[in-house]
């Protein structure tokens, strides 16, 4: 993931562009500052998509986590360091700002049984395609 990012985010206000645009225009000036660089750090313009299904968040959340095995860029998506996939998964604590609850949580509702689940929905889905919107 050299040149984009995936994020799955949950905003109370119509304000995600606003957001990623002070998010990554900041991570952007102190990379190039850090680095003695200048210019764009990512490829193409920001994106959105609504996500308004249970169903179909489950599967953007996966599509996420996995999108680093698929790239070649990491074996198994707990490998890839910038992934929540581990503290969603329940393989380590998650930090105070990350919500991990919410998808395994849809999966069932106790947590460590929605974590498996979680993992096991994973791994079962790395050959599946890129999901469709809506």
């Amino acid at each position: 993931m050299d040149t984009h990012l995936h994020a799955v985010v949950e905003t109370p206000a119509p304000t995600l562009g606003s957001g990623m645009r002070r998010l990554l225009g900041g991570y952007a000036y102190e990379f190039n500052r850090r680095h003695g660089r200048f210019g764009h750090l990512f490829a193409g313009p920001f994106s959105a998509s609504v996500i308004e299904t249970e169903a179909y968040a489950i599967e953007v959340c996966v599509y996420v986590v996995l999108n680093p095995v698929r790239a070649g860029a990491a074996r198994a998506p707990e490998d890839w360091a910038w992934s929540s996939y581990q503290a969603t998964a329940g393989l380590v604590t998650a930090p105070p700002f990350l919500a991990t609850t919410l998808v395994p949580g849809m999966l069932h509702p106790v947590p460590k049984r929605a974590q498996q689940l979680y993992g096991s929905l994973t791994e079962e889905t790395i050959e599946r395609p890129r999901p469709r919107s809506g």
